[in-house]
């Protein structure tokens, strides 16, 4: 099931780019020889009017054949007309059909996130702790679902801040749902100087529970002996709903020698003494599963769907951009191997976060496209502004065997990143 979804998914991606190049072709009346879907043998072949449509056997790529495009070859049909040859073009059409591939990938990406907040939205903001001492505590609970604030709908983390921190202390009406039940609670932010702004002391995020689903063997709270099935009720006496909270306490007490669970196995309460000397808080709840209340989705209207998809998109570049700088090479770029297992990672999380991969997939294909490596759509672009510069084409024949080396460095680069992900993905 997953590789079928991965070869429908590569397919409508591949396809979708390649439209763009032969929609924008066609709208300058450059002839086009081939649309292809995939590489080696073909499957399905077609001929509407002068092109030939063609499903290929290898669902891993595509590629539209435009008359007069590579000039190493002789394989010009004489009856084209010259004038519907690439090479006899304006630089700004060569240049308008390079970018409108990516164009597409990243269109189609936008297309994908406003649908999936009009379709299917996002999860409602649940509190996932409140903070001893705080105005929030004793009034919200774990689990709560934050449907407004003051009237305002709340769609995300930083809503809520951004409310709390303008405030200026005057009281905030809470608009909650609880079992099933819509309640309100007034209240008032207190100031917080460490932070600089007001805040009523409230964890907000994916809710996890404290009941450990699974821990794997060898991690920090297997070795202390902790068991799937427990409940982590409280730390050094103080009770805690969920591991967020957990973190919050563990982030203010450590670094010390002992910290003291407090857990719940079936029926029993027990004392656990944890040995925390040197160890950071974020190691202790590594490599395991917690258990995780399931979301409930708000849809957006017309217009803020339309808004949020844009941000969201942007949102999605920027991440791109830090994967780049800040992640490993290795750990950043990933091959057919690994998209595949990505997506069967998506499937089984649901549809909302397979769409959200599938988004970033296209975006990441556009914006790689857009890099100006040799054969790669950024280097044809590239080339088509040289000549607007220059106002001469570059010399045809050393474009071609640029783009012919680059492409065989690409196939390279492929078997190189496969490999990778092979080592990655089955033998870790």
């Amino acid at each position: 099931m997953t590789l079928v979804v991965f070869a429908i998914t590569i397919l409508l991606l591949v396809g979708l780019h390649e439209l763009g190049h032969f929609l924008i072709a066609k709208k300058f009346k450059v002839y086009v020889d081939e649309f292809a879907i995939g590489f080696g043998p073909r499957l399905i072949a077609r001929r509407f009017g002068e092109t030939l449509y063609s499903l290929r056997m290898l669902p891993l790529g595509g590629y539209v054949k435009i008359a007069g495009e590579d000039t190493m070859s002789a394989e010009v049909d004489s009856a084209i007309p010259r004038e519907r040859l690439l090479t006899a073009k304006p630089g700004y059409v060569k240049l308008l059909i390079s970018l409108a591939g990516p164009a597409a990938n990243i269109l189609v990406t936008l297309v994908i996130f406003i649908s999936l907040f009009w379709i299917v939205g996002i999860p409602y903001q649940r509190i996932s702790g409140t903070i001893p001492d705080t105005p929030a505590h004793g009034q919200l609970q774990f689990g709560d679902t934050i449907i407004s604030l003051n009237g305002v709908p709340i769609y995300n983390p930083h809503d809520v801040t951004a409310i709390i921190a303008a405030s200026k202390g005057e009281e905030i009406d809470f608009l909650i749902q609880r079992d099933g039940e819509i309640r309100l609670y007034l209240i008032r932010p207190r100031f917080d100087p460490e932070r600089g702004h007001y805040a009523v002391g409230i964890l907000i995020g994916s809710p996890f529970t404290n009941r450990i689903l699974s821990l794997e063997e060898g991690s920090f709270l297997a070795n202390a002996g902790l068991q799937a099935g427990d409940r982590i009720i409280a730390i050094e006496g103080e009770r805690i709903d969920g591991i967020r909270l957990a973190l919050f306490h563990i982030e203010q007490i450590l670094p010390a020698d002992t910290l003291n669970l407090t857990l719940l196995r079936g029926e029993r309460e027990m004392e656990i003494v944890l040995t925390t000397t040197g160890v950071a808080p974020e190691e202790i709840f590594t490599s395991i599963i917690v258990e995780r209340l399931p979301a409930n989705y708000r849809r957006f209207g017309f217009f803020r769907g339309i808004s949020a998809g844009v941000e969201q998109l942007g949102a999605f570049i920027r991440l791109i951009y830090i994967s780049i700088l800040e992640i490993p090479l290795g750990e950043a770029v990933v091959g057919p191997v690994g998209i595949v297992h990505m997506v069967g990672e998506g499937i089984r999380a649901g549809p909302h976060v397979f769409f959200s991969f599938l988004a970033l997939l296209s975006l990441s294909l556009g914006l790689f496209n857009l890099i100006p490596f040799p054969a790669l759509d950024g280097s044809r672009a590239l080339f088509a502004l040289y000549e607007i510069v220059v106002r001469r084409p570059f010399p045809p024949r050393v474009e071609s065997l640029i783009h012919t080396g680059g492409f065989i460095l690409l196939l390279v680069l492929i078997l190189l990143i496969t490999y990778n992900d092979i080592m990655r993905f089955f033998f870790r």
